[in-house]
C-alpha cells in the first residue's frame, strides 16, 4: 500500500515556509510544507529526525483570501531515504495530532479550494 493509498486526507503540493519546534528544544527550525493535507504534510528540512519525534508546526494558510496562522502538534511517522530523498529533498513526513477541530476545518477547506 502506497501513502497515498493510506492517507485520510487529500493532498495539495505547496511551498509554504513552515517553522518547526522539537520537543526538548529551544530553539525553532526553518523548513518547507512541500506536501500538504489537513491530517499531515511533508517537511522539507535538513535537520536529522527520527521517526516518533514530536514537534510544534507553525505556517500561514490562505484560505478564500483571508491568511490564517495555523499552529499544530505533530509527529514525525516517516523520514525521507533513497528515492523520495533525491525527488523531494531532504526531509520527513507529519501526522498532526490533537490539532483543534477548528484548525482541522480550516485546513480541510483550504486544501479542498486549492486542491479544485
Amino acid at each position: 500500500m502506497t501513502g497515498s493509498q493510506r492517507r485520510r486526507s487529500p493532498r495539495i503540493s505547496t511551498n509554504q515556509p513552515v517553522k518547526l519546534r522539537f520537543r526538548g528544544d529551544k530553539a525553532t527550525v526553518g523548513g518547507c510544507l512541500t506536501d500538504l493535507g489537513w491530517g499531515g504534510a511533508y517537511v522539507r528540512c535538513s535537520t536529522p529526525v527520527e521517526i516518533g519525534r514530536q514537534l510544534a508546526c507553525g505556517f500561514e494558510l490562505d484560505s478564500n483570501g483571508t491568511r490564517h496562522v495555523i499552529r499544530a502538534a505533530a509527529e514525525v511517522v516517516w523520514v525521507a531515504a533513497g528515492d523520495v530523498r533525491r525527488t523531494r529533498g531532504p526531509g520527513f513526513g507529519v501526522r498532526f495530532v490533537a490539532t483543534p477541530p477548528e484548525v482541522i476545518e480550516l485546513l480541510k477547506r483550504a486544501v479542498s479550494a486549492l486542491a479544485e
